[in-house]
C-alpha cells in the first residue's frame, strides 16, 4: 500500500527531530533516547504516552539516513535544517512527496501560484486511483491529512502559510541535494526540487 495516513500522528515536528538527531548522532539505542526524552520530558508534552509514540515515529523516521543528514536537521542553518526534515518526512510519507510531485508540479506546470480549495480532495481521489489497496478513509481524517500536509509545507517554505497557501519559490540546499543523489533518494530530491 502506497498512501498511509499516519503523517497525521507526526506532522513536520522540527523541534522533536532536533532531539532525536542529536541522540542518533551520539549514538542512543532508540528504547534509550526515547526513556530519557519521556522520563525528562524533553519535547514538553504533559503526556506520557504521546511523547513515546511520537519519539519512537520519529526514529523511524531519521534512522534511514545517516549521520550528515542528522547533523543538518540538529544544528544546519534554518534553511537547510527545515529541507533535511522534509526529506525526512517525504521519505516516510508517499502522500507528501506525491502531493508535491503531482499535483503541487501540475499546477506551476499550469502557471498556478496557489493551492485552489479542491486541490487536496481531487489528490486524494487520484491517490484512490492509483493505489487500489488504499484504506477508505473518511471525510475528518481527508481533512486532517490536508491540514498536516499543508502545515508541513508552509513549515517547510514551500507554501506562504496554511491560511493563504501561495506556492514559494524553494530551491533545494546544494550540499542535501548533493547528498540525496549520492544515497540513491532521487524520489525525495525530485519533490523538493518541485518549486525551483
Amino acid at each position: 500500500m502506497r498512501y498511509q495516513a499516519n503523517i497525521t500522528s507526526t506532522p513536520f515536528c522540527l523541534r522533536e527531530a532536533r532531539i532525536i538527531a542529536e541522540h542518533l548522532l551520539e549514538g542512543r539505542d532508540p528504547s534509550e533516547s526515547i526513556r530519557e526524552i519521556v522520563e525528562q520530558r524533553l519535547f514538553g508534552y504533559s503526556s506520557d504516552i504521546s511523547a513515546r509514540k511520537r519519539a519512537a515515529a520519529l526514529h523511524r523516521r531519521l534512522e534511514p539516513f545517516c549521520k550528515v543528514l542528522w547533523r543538518w536537521i540538529r544544528s544546519g542553518d534554518d534553511v537547510l535544517t527545515r529541507q533535511a526534515n522534509l526529506a525526512a518526512v517525504i521519505g516516510q510519507s508517499f502522500l507528501v512527496g506525491d502531493f508535491m510531485d503531482l499535483e503541487i508540479r501540475e499546477l506551476l506546470r499550469s502557471f498556478e501560484k496557489e493551492l485552489p480549495p479542491q486541490a487536496w480532495e481531487r489528490y486524494i481521489e487520484g491517490c484512490q486511483s492509483r493505489d487500489p489497496e488504499m484504506s477508505p478513509w473518511s471525510e475528518s481524517t481527508i481533512h486532517k491529512l490536508k491540514s498536516v500536509t499543508y502545515s508541513i509545507l508552509a513549515e517547510a517554505g514551500y507554501l506562504e502559510s496554511t491560511s493563504n497557501p501561495l506556492i514559494q519559490r524553494v530551491f533545494v540546499d546544494q550540499s542535501l541535494a548533493e547528498y540525496l543523489k549520492q544515497h540513491q533518494k532521487q524520489y525525495i530530491l525530485r519533490c523538493l526540487e518541485v518549486a525551483e
